[in-house]
């Protein structure tokens, strides 16, 4: 398999691995909390367009190989290169809406004077959240060691925060 191959074929399985986890970030989007809501909708296009950029990346690389384009290269490598500026912003916005996620499941105090404490999640939400984090990254979210990719590190933060017993949940 040649490295052009190779990489197509990534390409088409994050494709896939995109659309899978739209599907699953789509289940939140009814969720009661404004927090998630939000969380969710900034995931749900952030896949969308990742998807679709990758789409278009596949794409071109196709019609460069059938040579169904009459550009120079130089002109291919930027276009390529603008598309990788678009899929790294896409991924900054997942990397933000993972962050909001944290910050949506504290339930704010009613007293300004009190601290946070609380997950806006129930004992069962709380271990459910943890045991799909751990199904889908692995261990790897428990001992963050600093290689782990922007979305990994998000779903390790947010583990951090449902493992600490510091958190108590809402009754």
């Amino acid at each position: 398999m040649t490295k052009t191959t190779e990489f197509m074929l990534g390409l088409k399985l994050a494709i896939e691995d995109l659309k899978k986890a739209g599907a699953e970030i789509n289940k939140f989007k009814q969720s009661r909390s404004q927090g998630v809501k939000v969380s969710a909708d900034a995931a749900s296009i952030a896949y969308s367009a990742l998807g679709q950029l990758y789409g278009q990346f596949v794409t071109d690389i196709q019609q460069s190989l059938d040579m169904k384009t009459n550009e120079p290269p130089g002109t291919q490598m930027n276009r390529r290169t603008d598309l990788m500026v678009k899929i790294d912003n896409a991924w900054q916005l997942i990397d933000q809406a993972s962050i909001a996620t944290t910050y949506a499941i504290i339930q704010m105090p009613t007293n300004k004077d009190e601290k946070l404490s609380i997950l806006d999640l129930t004992k069962e939400q709380r271990e459910r959240l943890s045991e799909r984090l751990l199904k889908q990254f692995g261990e790897t979210i428990k001992n963050l060691n600093g290689g782990e990719d922007s979305v990994t590190v998000a779903a390790g933060l947010l583990y951090k925060v449902l493992a600490n017993e510091q958190w108590k949940t809402k009754q």
